[in-house]
């Protein structure tokens, strides 16, 4: 029998907005650093460009659940993590503005490394259900 697949954002709208504008800033920044022309401004801009671009590689567009979990990122990055390798799960709603963030701890190598999703808590629960035997993740 196959599993359902279940698909999440990688983070809430409102911390989209608010990321992506200040990656928007920080581009246009460096932009109008290397139009100014001497080789310091160019230096600087391009590295906040770089920066712009090295966080926007790191951040989770969506998260599916099927047979693996599937991370897809802003830049064309997918990885698939097995469900074997997962260690904790736990619901993260701290910072100015409340928002249904969940993160999942795997191992990956030896090293541990989080994905962070957010769904609300009904489809939480069907996570939970179909993928991780009915565990319940608390509130951290």
């Amino acid at each position: 029998m196959d599993k359902v697949v279940i698909k999440c954002k990688g983070n809430p709208d409102i911390s989209l907005f608010g990321g992506m504008s200040t990656l928007a800033i920080l581009t246009a920044i460096g932009i109008g650093f290397i139009t100014i022309g001497n080789l310091a401004s160019i230096i600087t801009g391009l590295v906040l460009i770089l920066i712009s671009l090295f966080v926007l590689s790191r951040s989770i567009r969506w998260v599916k659940f099927s047979k693996e979990i599937t991370i897809k990122y802003f830049i064309g990055k997918t990885k698939s993590v097995d469900y074997s390798q997962c260690k904790k799960m736990y619901k993260a709603n701290d910072g100015m503005i409340k928002a249904p963030i969940n993160v999942l701890k795997y191992d990956d190598n030896g090293r541990e490394r989080k994905i962070t999703f957010a769904c609300d808590d009904s489809m939480l629960k069907e996570i939970c259900d179909n993928f991780f035997n009915g565990f319940t993740p608390k509130c951290r």
